[in-house]
């Protein structure tokens, strides 16, 4: 819980108008992690920092962090 609260934290330091908690609210494991990025979190970075591709990449790679296997991440 503590990676994902960093990263959530993370996120906002990164976006100019922030990414809620509630997007996080369901995350359990490393498999609901997978799914909150495949079907929310993936889409609404990409929109956020869509001038912004240095962002994004930092997004993604603090995401692909949270993982022991990378693999995993479904990035």
């Amino acid at each position: 819980m503590g990676k994902v609260v960093a990263y959530m934290v993370d996120l906002n330091k990164l976006s100019r108008h922030g990414i809620g908690h509630t997007y996080f609210l369901s995350i359990k494991d490393d498999e609901s992690l997978r799914r909150l990025w495949l079907h929310k979190l993936q889409f609404v970075l990409e929109k956020a920092f869509r001038f912004d591709a240095e962002a994004l990449k930092v997004a993604k790679d603090k995401y692909l962090a949270l993982f022991a296997d990378a693999a995993s991440a479904g990035i």
